[in-house]
């Protein structure tokens, strides 16, 4: 992970020796959730939530 802001940014280790295999089954349990719920989950985000601000 790395930091951007006050915003801190993941990604997958591309060495990790399961990657594909994590990768197929994430995707495979988003594939069953409803489509509206699917959108709300894969939404990237322009900006940050603010530090204090309630969900």
């Amino acid at each position: 992970s790395r930091s951007e802001g006050r915003t801190r940014l993941y990604r997958f280790n591309p060495r990790y020796s399961f990657l594909k295999e994590l990768k197929a089954l994430l995707s495979k349990a988003l594939s069953f959730y409803p489509e509206d719920e699917r959108e709300t989950l894969t939404i990237v985000r322009r900006r940050p939530r603010r530090k204090d601000k309630p969900l």
